[in-house]
């Protein structure tokens, strides 16, 4: 069996990034959730969806209101920022520095269709000059933060990687997020993850982490023998909200933990506790109907119990079986 790294061994900040976590999921990563997450302590810590930066920089509460839903647990927090503008994204840093966070990544890898259009996420990698630029811009202005990046292995091909991920950790990342897929597969079913992440790892300096399709432990472990130090999980965790700390154990006598199916109420049971406890700032039937359709999937008979639920239903007293 593989081992689980606890931490990555970094040498910026005072926060140390744990070495599994989940990744930026935009539209689910709201304050119910997050509070529910941290509640249960189903996370170390975490990667935000990316705050875009474009035509202007976001002011100091805009950046707050943002990042919010993910201060104030004792968590290290890693903010993810999508543009193309070396300067600019260099002054969204100084305000987000303000807060307590543990690092900045670079959005390089978004397959939207939109973003790439525009030149940002994964479109960036046909633009090295730019990676370099952004990154080294950063490392120079800020050299005591935890500098990270996602990307994906390539545009159309696998192969690109190789021109770019050696000339990203001399530039001065602390490390990458790898998304075995090219940004041309999107999230489809693409064959290789082991190979193209092993070729990763082998080309990388620094520490990895390894993201795309983690649905179980095996998937994880997978990921640590290709070299990986560390996992990120996104839809897979959904899925299975207990999965991080699964991978985590790897190796351990830890107690048993909840099955998926449990683990999902366990964490939907929690969001309505803490909605009904503080209304004004937690509840949302958006955020209820959301969540349940990334954990069930909108065609399950969970997701369409849950939708048909009345607000009192959904903020009542007793825990819901919903198996």
């Amino acid at each position: 069996m593989t081992p689980c790294p606890s931490v990555l061994p970094l040498n910026h900040g005072k926060w140390a990034i744990p070495s599994v976590i989940p990744g930026p999921m935009e539209g689910v990563m709201h304050h119910l959730f997050c509070a529910a997450v941290a509640e249960l302590k189903l996370v170390s810590g975490w990667m935000t969806p990316f705050i875009r930066i474009s035509v202007s920089v976001p002011g100091h509460k805009a950046i707050y209101k943002f990042l919010e839903p993910f201060l104030g647990y004792d968590l290290p927090v890693v903010v993810q920022l999508l543009g193309s503008d070396h300067r600019k994204i260099a002054d969204a840093v100084a305000a987000i520095l303000e807060l307590d966070v543990a690092g900045i990544d670079l959005n390089f890898a978004c397959p939207s269709k939109r973003v790439v259009q525009h030149g940002g996420g994964g479109a960036m990698l046909k633009n090295p000059d730019a990676m370099r630029r952004i990154i080294s811009t950063l490392r120079e202005r800020y050299p005591q933060i935890t500098l990270s990046a996602k990307i994906r292995t390539g545009f159309d091909s696998p192969n690109e990687m190789h021109s770019y991920i050696p000339e990203l950790c001399s530039c001065g990342v602390d490390f990458l997020s790898v998304h075995y897929r090219t940004v041309s597969e999107l999230y489809n079913p693409s064959p290789g993850r082991r190979e193209r992440m092993t070729s990763a790892a082998q080309l990388s300096s620094v520490p990895i982490f390894g993201s795309g399709d983690v649905y179980s432990i095996n998937d994880a472990i997978e990921l640590f023998q290709a070299g990986c130090s560390g996992v990120m999980g996104a839809r897979g965790w959904l899925k299975d909200p207990m999965l991080l700390k699964r991978i985590q154990n790897i190796n351990s006598n830890s107690p048993s933990l909840p099955t998926p199916e449990d683990a999902r109420n366990i964490l939907f049971n929690s969001m309505r506790s803490i909605a009904k406890n503080n209304p004004s700032k937690f509840y949302a039937r958006s955020s209820f109907i959301e969540i349940a359709a990334f954990m069930w999937g909108p065609r399950s008979q969970r997701f369409q119990q849950i939708k048909n639920m009345s607000d009192s239903k959904l903020m009542g007293e007793r825990s819901l079986p919903l198996g």
